[in-house]
């Protein structure tokens, strides 16, 4: 929130120094003044260039992000057929929520830029949950739950037969070795569904989003300032969201497998 803050008062203090410029300009002219509107056109190019190489340098990142994330989801897909089909949905979305934004007004795009780069952003760490969904589903796979419950009951009869502590002490590790096995099938298979309903709500923001975005231009100012806040305060739960499940899955068995 502060770094935010932060870059919003260099885009200000930037469009600011711009303005004054600009005014400056306009009185000297009108004064006769050549010296001083000389200089405030100098400054009003040093501005001007500053504010379209920022501008360049911000699209030039989200097409960067926007292909890395293209990248990582098409890997999801190639690996996961059962995953694929919403990995390429997220493809499409998140092209088409960078459309959106190339066909708002030029006065319009600085507004909502950042927001859109926290978007885009966060597409990678879907793909992330996409891989851990993956790598949850072949552990479950490979894992026998029946025989792991047969193998369960074994141990505790043999441990109900033996009365000696350092006989019982090897047994009694194993059994909970297993039983720990047999929790954590359980845990992985809640996780997939936790991980499901969050990239099913994902996909759902990113597409409404795009609508949102692309209807900003019929908007009145003083509702586009209203709209700019509520699409913060939605990409901003959107974020928290999604590093909540992502930190609730990471020690799960399998999770860090690609």
């Amino acid at each position: 929130m502060f770094g935010r803050t932060v870059d919003a008062a260099r885009r200000a203090a930037r469009w600011g120094a711009l303005g004054v410029s600009s005014a400056v300009g306009v009185v000297a002219v009108g004064e006769g003044w050549t010296l001083l509107a000389l200089a405030a056109g100098a400054g009003i190019a040093v501005s001007g260039r500053w504010v379209l190489g920022a501008r360049r340098r911000a699209q030039t990142q989200l097409e960067r992000r926007a292909r890395h994330n293209a990248r990582a989801l098409e890997a999801v897909a190639r690996e996961d057929r059962l995953a694929a089909p919403q990995m390429r949905r997220l493809i499409e979305l998140q092209s088409g929520l960078l459309e959106s934004l190339e066909l708002l007004p030029e006065e319009y795009e600085p507004l909502f830029e950042e927001e859109i780069l926290l978007v885009v952003q966060e597409v990678d760490r879907m793909a992330q949950l996409a891989r851990r969904r993956s790598a949850l589903r072949r552990y479950l796979e490979g894992l026998d739950r029946e025989g792991l419950r047969r193998r369960i009951r074994d141990l505790e009869r043999d441990l109900s037969e033996l009365r000696d502590p350092a006989l019982r002490r090897p047994f009694e590790s194993a059994l909970a070795s297993r039983r720990g096995e047999l929790a954590g099938y359980r845990e992985a298979l809640d996780a997939i569904g936790v991980i499901n309903a969050q990239l099913e709500s994902a996909e759902a923001l990113v597409s409404s989003l795009r609508g949102e975005v692309l209807a900003l231009e019929a908007q009145e100012p003083v509702v586009l300032e209203s709209s700019l806040e509520h699409l913060r305060d939605r990409v901003a739960l959107f974020r928290r969201s999604l590093r909540e499940v992502s930190g609730a899955t990471e020690h799960l068995p399998a999770g860090g497998s690609s």
